[in-house]
């Protein structure tokens, strides 16, 4: 939108609101003369109008934001480029990225640009069309890459950088998009060697501060895993690529997918299995994780001791209950991954700051109490809550990515479940590599850890929650990060 179109903007703005302001005083102008009240709902009703102007203009600078960081990248290209063409032109990266760009990115700017309605711009665009790339253009400049690769044994790392067979250019560099393209490509062609190094090599680049260019282009993290993730399980890397791929895992076909469940017990064969207790481990009352616990001990009781996880019993008070659920009605459908509905999860949830309400601040003082951590940085918790049928596939608590909020915080280190009323039938939660299951207690609680002594994420951890059957579960869920743990667990002991 240029000058002219936002002054016109503002002006059909301001009639606007200056009739509807108008209109509005002569139906009532005795009342808002006489009425404080009434007065106060007009400055609102302004306030909003305000507020929604600004996240206009907003919205504006953003756009203007996004497109001149491209124009600084491309203009910095073309610097290159015509300094020496055909030296610049010679190298088969700097060829592919070309190709690339004029074949994809162009047909989204101009989708950009017809969102920003403007006629001239457009006609331009669409006219450029006809002479942008095709699709088998960028698939000749791709084999073109991917057979210098098989010839000369080139790695993906070493080209995203500008190095090619000990030559290397300060000056190239491949884009988190060109090495995406690429890795589809090689998957697509059954080169799964060299897709799977491209796909890493697209996440190693991958560059946060360039997200908003990103979401123009429908791309970002969750494509590069997504595509990763299915083609390590298609390799048999089953445990390489759940971490990766955010499909349900009892979706994604792989020869060695009945081979693998058969090994770890198969989900739906231990959602049936009833609750069995270890006999070789114990049941203890907790006396000595704070000193608070000496007066007032916690019911504990093991259920596995590699890895550590431990029950807790009338942990959760029925007054307590009773208030955490007073505020379901807040409740709303569960998100997985990128914040996105899925097939995956069926249930809803609600966040609850520790200081909401008194029940919350209780049960925060009380998770220091029962795992001995340090509740600082941690999420908020979580009031969840699975209806007829609702579940949650096999997943791990562990994020295993790096995020403003990991950086700062760390990975989740534990998880606390508790369990705010019993089940009629179905809604247990189950560990298949651990071949354990557990159903819910009303009061009890289900402590774990997800990252091991050395720092390494822990995959035996992989858990469900089976679907109801019959009634309602509700499920109060708190993740203790790790990063404020390091004065409260001992530092690993490398021999």
């Amino acid at each position: 939108m240029n000058l002219k179109e936002l002054i016109a903007f503002l002006g059909t703005f301001t009639v606007c609101f200056f009739c509807v302001s108008t209109t509005t005083a002569k139906v009532q102008e005795k009342s808002y003369a006489i009425s404080i009240t009434a007065l106060r709902s007009l400055l609102d009703v302004e306030d909003k109008l305000i507020e929604n102007l600004g996240d206009y203009v907003a919205k504006l600078k953003d756009d203007h934001n996004v497109v001149q960081q491209a124009i600084s990248f491309l203009r910095a290209k073309h610097h290159l480029m015509n300094d020496d063409y055909e030296k610049y032109l010679g190298n088969p990266l700097n060829a592919f990225a070309l190709i690339r760009r004029l074949h994809t990115d162009w047909n989204k700017w101009a989708s950009f640009i017809y969102r920003e309605e403007s006629d001239a711009q457009i006609k331009i665009a669409e006219h450029m069309r006809n002479q942008l790339p095709t699709a088998k253009d960028l698939r000749d400049a791709s084999l073109a890459i991917t057979t210098l690769q098989t010839y000369y044994n080139l790695k993906p790392s070493d080209l995203s950088a500008g190095l090619i067979a000990g030559h290397s250019d300060p000056n190239i560099r491949l884009a988190a998009m060109d090495c995406f393209a690429l890795g589809k490509f090689a998957k697509a062609n059954r080169m799964s060697d060299i897709a799977e190094d491209w796909l890493n090599t697209a996440l190693a680049v991958y560059d946060n501060a360039h997200q908003k260019l990103y979401e123009m282009f429908a791309f970002n993290l969750s494509s590069i895993k997504t595509y990763l993730g299915e083609l390590l399980i298609q390799r048999n890397k089953i445990d390489d690529g759940l971490l990766n791929s955010t499909r349900d895992p009892l979706s994604l076909e792989t020869p060695s997918q009945e081979q693998y469940y058969g090994k770890i017990v198969s989900i739906k064969k231990a959602c049936r299995a009833p609750f069995i207790r270890p006999i070789h481990l114990h049941c203890r009352y907790n006396t000595t994780t704070t000193p608070f616990l000496r007066i007032a001990p916690l019911k504990m009781e093991e259920l596995s001791s590699d890895p550590y996880i431990v029950m807790f019993h009338d942990v959760v008070y029925q007054s307590e209950i009773v208030q955490i659920l007073s505020k379901a009605s807040g409740l709303l459908p569960s998100l997985v991954g990128d914040n996105q509905n899925s097939p995956q999860r069926s249930s809803q949830d609600l966040s609850y700051p520790s200081d909401e309400i008194n029940a919350t601040v209780r049960i925060h003082k009380r998770l220091t109490d029962m795992s001995g951590l340090s509740m600082i940085g941690s999420d908020d918790l979580s009031l969840v809550h699975y209806g007829i049928g609702g579940h949650y596939h096999l997943h791990w608590d562990f994020q295993n990515v790096t995020t403003e909020y990991m950086s700062e915080n760390g990975d989740r280190i534990a998880t606390v479940l508790f369990f705010l009323g019993d089940v009629d039938q179905g809604g247990a939660t189950i560990f298949p590599r651990l071949n354990l299951t557990i159903t819910p207690e009303k009061g009890s609680a289900v402590l774990w850890y997800n990252i091991k002594n050395d720092g390494e994420v822990d995959t035996r951890m992989f858990h469900a929650a089976c679907p109801v059957i019959v009634g309602s579960k509700y499920v109060l869920t708190k993740w203790i990060t790790e990063r404020a743990q390091m004065f409260n667990l001992p530092c690993h002991r490398i021999v």
